[in-house]
């Protein structure tokens, strides 16, 4: 449903229709059911509004992730043994392409440390894992205390 949303975007944002179909309800953007009632007054006006669907234009253009990707790959620098724990969504994305890039430019940050580890959810996407997962997020942050206590230790520093 996503990549449905995604080309109505790209297709109306000249013209701005998503956003009186979206406050009839014709049109409902895919990550507003899973958002919590709590946030979903604050979240859904700006759904819609022309800004965000040119973002969503960019976000998913495949070539812009690749551009984007060189980029980072041209200016990153080594984090040394600092722990790092990547969460990769299984779901969710627009086009298998977009998936497989994505997956790969999430296994090539686990080069940036000699302590990383990768975690692909496969039951999530990017927006809910944040939303419905937390627990994912909460325990790799965990895990990366655990690790830099643990280096303290040995090293017989405090943390």
């Amino acid at each position: 449903q996503y990549g449905k949303f995604t080309s109505f975007c790209r297709t109306a944002r000249p013209f701005g229709p998503w956003r009186f179909l979206g406050k009839t309800g014709a049109l409902q953007h895919p990550v507003l059911p899973f958002t919590p009632p709590a946030m979903r007054a604050y979240v859904e006006p700006l759904t819609y509004r022309p800004d965000y669907c040119a973002s969503i234009d960019v976000e998913t253009d495949i070539a812009n992730l690749d551009a984007s990707s060189k980029y980072l790959r041209a200016s990153r620098r080594s984090l040394g043994d600092l722990p790092i724990i990547i969460l990769t969504a299984g779901a969710g994305y627009p086009t298998a392409a977009y998936r497989d890039g994505w997956f790969a430019d999430q296994a090539d940050l686990r080069g940036l440390s000699t302590r990383s580890a990768q975690r692909i959810i496969e039951v999530v996407t990017h927006i809910s894992l944040t939303l419905e997962h937390p627990g994912f997020i909460v325990t790799a942050v965990r895990n990366i205390l655990a690790a830099i206590k643990s280096a303290s230790e040995v090293r017989g520093t405090r943390s």
